[in-house]
């Protein structure tokens, strides 16, 4: 093999341990996901989660109560992204591609607003 050769092998070798990394899931997320997070653009929007519900806050008003759950299936179809599926009282489905909560101890929830792709953060509250 010569030097070229080399040198593509270790890109690919470095490319594809980036690719598996970037495509694992955090493994406690069902539990770091439960708490009081604090929007990073708005103060005042608050979520609430736990065991079962999952309650929007504005200025600590109560403006809306799901229950949710955490799939691999998005309309219907089996993907290998993880889903947050949040579901209103009158059977509707929201979903929320999930980045990852308080991974490390980060004290963030990030996720993505599946129907118009918005990136959503949020800080934990102590």
């Amino acid at each position: 093999m010569t030097i070229r050769n080399y040198f593509f092998l270790g890109i690919l070798l470095l490319f594809s341990c980036v690719a598996l990394h970037a495509q694992k899931i955090q493994d406690d997320i069902a539990t770091e996901i439960k708490g009081t997070w604090i929007s990073e653009v708005d103060p005042d929007y608050k979520l609430v989660i736990s065991d079962s519900d999952y309650k929007e806050f504005s200025k600590d008003l109560l403006l809306e109560t799901f229950t949710y759950e955490l799939t691999y299936t998005y309309e219907g179809n089996e993907t290998d992204i993880l889903y947050l599926k949040l579901i209103d009282e009158e059977g509707s489905s929201y979903f929320y591609e999930l980045y990852g909560a308080n991974v490390e101890g980060s004290g963030i929830l990030s996720m993505r607003y599946a129907d118009n792709g918005k990136i959503l953060v949020f800080d934990k509250q102590s």
